[in-house]
């Protein structure tokens, strides 16, 4: 994981699949753990037809919470 800052933007296309969008992602310092665990569940719902537990569900809405916050913090440093 690199330390890039304004230099570097995460540029999404149309048709980038969650994995990709994770990749591209890397460049947020510390939101590469919590973004594969969300693109995990997301992979998994949409392509292995399995219904997350309440547990998952609760872990995946901290991930969530926790990476939008590590993205803010990353744009106001930028």
């Amino acid at each position: 994981m690199s330390n890039y800052k304004s230099e570097q933007w995460v540029h999404l296309g149309k048709s980038d699949s969650a994995r990709e969008i994770c990749k591209k992602a890397e460049i947020i310092d510390q939101l590469d753990k919590p973004f594969r665990e969300i693109t995990s569940v997301y992979e998994r719902v949409k392509y292995g037809d399995e219904v997350p537990d309440i547990n998952q569900l609760d872990d995946t809405k901290n991930k969530t919470v926790e990476s939008i916050k590590i993205i803010k913090k990353w744009k106001m440093e930028s």
